[in-house]
């Protein structure tokens, strides 16, 4: 008997000090961020630190300290 399977969507948001960190809106927003750095950009990785309200990320592989979002 075949069962049938249906797609689960999850998302994570990050709750610290009174604020909402919705993790795909930060990954659009750098990868959006990254593309104005180099427009054929084919990796971003993202690093969150909490205690700067900020997410910083690299654009294939390079990073910058102007490679910043504010949180």
């Amino acid at each position: 008997m075949a069962t049938k399977t249906t797609d689960v969507k999850s998302t994570i948001t990050l709750q610290l000090n009174g604020k909402d960190y919705d993790f795909d809106q930060i990954a659009k927003d750098s990868v959006a961020a990254a593309q104005n750095v180099k427009k054929d950009v084919k990796t971003v990785n993202v690093y969150v630190n909490a205690a700067d309200a900020a997410a910083y990320y690299t654009v294939d592989g390079a990073g910058s300290a102007d490679y910043k979002i504010v949180l």
